[in-house]
């Protein structure tokens, strides 16, 4: 179990060549519902379980797999400093909104909902009422 967003998936499946994944793609707030249901039913577990060693044995190769992790290692030893290039054209609306800005606001909303939840309203606002 994970949650994976749309910009994890992209990269998931550019590395493996599948667009499939094995992973119960599940928020932390949803968990307990998931982890309920797998504990409920073994026979679903085990062929989750069963599907996920499939997938990992076909698609992830770590030889394969070892060159985008040598790439970026080899992109940061050479060039020191310099941030990695865009995969996207920011100036696509859509697509910024798509592979960047969405995840980027759903992750900020789940970490004030968060912050709300557990009262830290103090340090959540703290900066903004600072003279």
């Amino acid at each position: 179990m994970s949650f994976l967003d749309r910009r994890t998936l992209s990269i998931l499946a550019e590395m493996t060549g599948t667009a499939t994944h094995p992973w119960i793609n599940c928020r932390l707030e949803n968990a307990e519902g998931a982890l309920i249901a797998l504990g409920e039913h073994s026979e679903k577990r085990r062929a989750l379980g069963k599907a996920a060693r499939e997938w990992m044995l076909k698609y992830w190769n770590d030889r394969d797999l070892i060159f985008h992790y040598t790439d970026a290692y080899t992109f940061l030893l050479e060039r020191e400093g310099v941030p990695f290039p865009t995969r996207f054209d920011p100036g696509k609306l859509q697509t910024y909104w798509e592979t960047k800005a969405r995840q980027d606001l759903a992750w900020h909303i789940r970490r004030l909902r968060y912050r709300l939840r557990n009262n830290k309203l103090s340090t959540l606002f703290a900066g903004w009422f600072s003279s």
